[in-house]
């Protein structure tokens, strides 16, 4: 909440985040002075102020959560007033995605993948800015860890095959033969970086799509997107104990075997259909 609250000197008379003091580092792409993207220092940055806006998104799911309502009201407020101020700034309708900086001469995956995640963009802007995202070549890219936010964008769009694709960017790892993940692609400073080691998260998480379905895991969601996986099986664990799955495909239909520990429920997405899981053995056969 602190963290937040202290943003709000930094904001212009436009209501825009301007020249933050700090590292304001958000990834290593090239052509970035030390991370941090154009005119961040010298004056406003999308990406930046959809980075505040999508923490802002975040915090009041969490003040919901936690019985907050007010907090998570103000949060929300302040969310959806600084996302009509960044659209309406940075949007290139030309391009039909946002740039980077208010001369709309900078642009990057970035700013899409953050505008897009904030949950704030309209159907259409949101369409615009995903197709932008995985067609436009011109797009500053991002590095390893940021990855981790274009894979939860992927996600949000059923797009496994995307993020298989980017995992490719990883081989580099065992052509080196490293047993951990570089901070950056060559020349890295750094062999043994964590950052880049989330395509484990997203086995989990977004491939087998296996999140918390409720606050503190008390229920589970398995959204899974295969592609053109034929056979999975995977054990979680859970705090009450493991989640167990086994899933075979044969074209569009499914069998399944999902073990979920007691005193847990949760629920099995396919597409447009919930099938409901209970604690113990759920059997699901030829469903689609």
């Amino acid at each position: 909440r602190a963290t937040l609250e202290g943003f709000e000197r930094f904001k212009n008379k436009q209501g825009l985040l301007e020249n933050v003091e700090g590292w304001n580092f958000l990834d290593w792409v090239a052509g970035w002075d030390t991370g941090i993207p154009p005119t961040a220092l010298e004056g406003s940055n999308a990406a930046l102020n959809w980075q505040l806006v999508y923490g802002y998104k975040l915090a009041t799911d969490l003040e919901s959560k936690i019985g907050e309502p007010e907090l998570a009201q103000l949060w929300q407020r302040r969310a959806k007033e600084l996302s009509k101020i960044i659209t309406k700034k940075f949007w290139d309708n030309e391009q039909g995605l946002f740039a980077d900086d208010l001369a709309k001469q900078h642009y990057s995956e970035h700013s899409q993948i953050l505008a897009i995640l904030s949950g704030f963009l309209s159907k259409e802007k949101e369409q615009e800015a995903f197709r932008a995202l995985i067609s436009n070549k011109n797009l500053s890219q991002t590095s390893y860890y940021f990855k981790h936010y274009l894979f939860e964008v992927y996600r949000k769009f059923g797009r496994a095959d995307l993020i298989f694709e980017k995992l490719k960017d990883w081989d580099i790892h065992f052509e080196l033969g490293l047993k951990t993940t570089l901070e950056e692609p060559e020349p890295s400073r750094s062999d043994c970086h964590g950052w880049a080691s989330h395509p484990l998260f997203h086995a989990y998480a977004s491939i087998l799509g296996i999140r918390p379905g409720s606050i503190s895991y008390k229920t589970i969601e398995i959204k899974p997107l295969l592609a053109n996986l034929e056979n999975v099986r995977a054990k979680v664990i859970h705090p009450k104990g493991l989640i167990e799955i086994k899933i075979a495909k044969f074209e569009q239909v499914l069998n399944a075997k999902i073990t979920l520990p007691e005193n847990t429920n949760g629920q099995l997405v396919l597409a447009n259909t919930v099938y409901p899981l209970n604690a113990g053995e759920n059997i699901l056969e030829n469903i689609a």
